[in-house]
């Protein structure tokens, strides 16, 4: 779904917010949630992923993300024992690092299959506006997407054998008139 890979370009792009903000770990530092630098990397995100209300007043705080994504479905090739296989798991006692008794499952996955995938983004730079924090926002984004496409960003479980690894080709996409609004999904 849309909402595992937003969340995921959302921390790395906090990343990238904080590097450039100049907010980092050090050391035995307790964190200062109140330093300027720990605010502008915060305001940046909030400007592309919008914020979840807290609920602890009367006013909800929460704000409405800029960064829409498409929902995406693969469609299951007609010859499905060639693109489908099974994978068995068991579960490992965290104890005595056996497996535990009567914890065998299994999962389906798509294997060798050329097709492409494609996700669509949308950003409505309007609304982010030109304030330094709607800037630094979409230029952290832009480096988490450079890392999804790279392959440096892994999605989803089993990245060690391969899954969740992306390559990209830009399509770009006619925009909508200056005279137009563009449509949002609610």
């Amino acid at each position: 779904p849309a909402s595992s890979l937003k969340g995921a370009l959302r921390h790395r792009a906090y990343f990238y917010a904080c590097c450039e903000a100049g907010y980092f770990a050090e050391p035995g530092q307790l964190e200062t949630p109140d330093s300027p630098e720990k605010i502008r990397a915060d305001e940046a995100i909030k400007a592309v992923f919008g914020d979840a209300s807290d609920n602890t007043g009367p006013i909800e705080s929460g704000s409405v993300g800029n960064l829409i994504f498409n929902d995406l479905f693969l469609a299951i090739p007609a010859d499905k024992t060639k693109a489908v296989g099974t994978q068995m798991h068991n579960a490992i006692d965290r104890f005595s690092g056996g497996v535990r008794d009567r914890m065998l499952f299994s999962e389906e996955l798509l294997f060798d299959i050329e097709q492409p995938i494609e996700i669509a983004l949308w950003l409505d730079e309007k609304r982010i506006g030109t304030e330094p924090a709607g800037a630094l926002g979409i230029a952290a984004l832009m480096r988490a997407l450079e890392d999804l496409k790279a392959g440096r960003l892994a999605l989803g479980g089993g990245t060690s054998k391969g899954h969740g690894l992306f390559t990209e080709k830009f399509l770009p996409t006619p925009t909508a008139s200056p005279d137009r609004e563009p449509q949002h999904a609610n």
